[in-house]
């Protein structure tokens, strides 16, 4: 199980990708607009 500073870390990188790192991201725009990014672990 991941701790809580691992967990902030992987929220924080997931936010970013979603929004800052334009194209460089994989993301998935779901069918309500809501975007997914891919994490690969």
């Amino acid at each position: 199980m991941t701790n809580q500073t691992d967990l902030r870390k992987f929220l924080v990188k997931a936010k970013k990708s979603t929004y800052a790192a334009g194209d460089i991201a994989k993301k998935i725009v779901e069918a309500d607009k809501l975007m997914a990014v891919v994490v690969e672990a």
